[in-house]
């Protein structure tokens, strides 16, 4: 029994002191992670106007979508680069689009579009009918709390309370053995 004592008290004091130490990565400002991924989806989001502006004009020229090696050609034009609209995938048919930006963006109206950017790890759309795409710009969606430091500062209490279970968990010294 006292060994599962010290091996629970043991692990419960290795996790308080990780959460430390992440807890200090998410309130020190070196963490930029996430003022990353927002940048990143600027460059995005200068992409998908870029990219629905020629298909806006497009349709205003010529009375109809254009097609996708239309849209390629045009996209070809482009400045190369990570988040460039080479990389876009450009759906017409409203059976390509997925459920989910159906769901979140509403029925297409006819003649509708989608842009279409694998970003690494996930799909980033923007949705013609509904003139918006699921990229977040606003870096408290990255928090669950909202903020770094209220997130850290979370992770810090969580950290102690664990640390006081943990020293609770451990064995108490055994008295009836004395030191000679």
């Amino acid at each position: 029994m006292i060994v599962l004592r010290k091996l629970i008290g043991g692990s419960m004091t290795v996790l308080a002191a990780l959460l430390v130490c992440v807890a200090v990565i998410e309130i020190l400002p070196f963490g930029s992670g996430v003022r990353h991924t927002v940048a990143n989806a600027r460059e995005i989001e200068k992409a998908f106007v870029a990219a629905s502006a020629f298909v806006d004009g497009f349709v205003q020229s010529n009375g109809r979508l254009s097609t996708e090696p239309e849209f390629s050609a045009w996209a070809a034009t482009q400045p190369e680069g990570v988040h460039s609209a080479r990389t876009f995938q450009f759906l017409t048919l409203s059976s390509q689009f997925p459920p989910e930006i159906v769901q979140r963006f509403g029925k297409p109206a006819p003649n509708s579009y989608l842009l279409q950017y694998w970003r690494g790890e996930w799909f980033e759309y923007y949705a013609s009918w509904a003139k918006a795409s699921t990229l977040e710009l606003d870096p408290k969606s990255f928090y669950l709390l909202g903020s770094p430091i209220a997130d850290g500062m979370a992770l810090l209490v969580l950290a102690i309370l664990i640390a006081v279970v943990a020293k609770g968990v451990w064995p108490p010294p055994n008295l009836s053995v004395r030191k000679h």
